[in-house]
């Protein structure tokens, strides 16, 4: 169950515009997609699909040392390099929720 958490987490980070697509899905959620759904309406920005895919990759590395540090936040942001307070910032802001001791 926490691998497709994370891979809806990241799709809905990639999806700037509000809609999940299928370039927003991982490969394992691709290859089982119905070809119906492949296609493409618009390409994004280079700029836009940048910014997306570094939102995306933030926060899938955010929830990965959430899960190596058993949800500790102290400890998965300082596996991350920055401070529990910047931590707690981006979990709000890619709506993650914030794992809760003894759950």
């Amino acid at each position: 169950m926490p691998e497709l958490r994370n891979a809806v987490t990241a799709a809905a980070l990639l999806a700037l515009e509000g809609v999940i697509r299928l370039e927003h899905l991982g490969p394992r959620l691709k290859e089982s997609a119905p070809r119906s759904a492949a296609r493409v309406d618009e390409p994004a920005s280079s700029a836009t699909r940048l910014r997306g895919e570094l939102s995306a990759l933030e926060g899938r590395r955010i929830l990965e040392a959430l899960e190596r540090c058993a949800g500790s936040q102290t400890r998965a942001a300082k596996l991350l390099g920055i401070g529990r307070r910047t931590l707690l910032k981006r979990l709000d802001a890619y709506g993650i929720t914030r794992p809760r001791r003894g759950k």
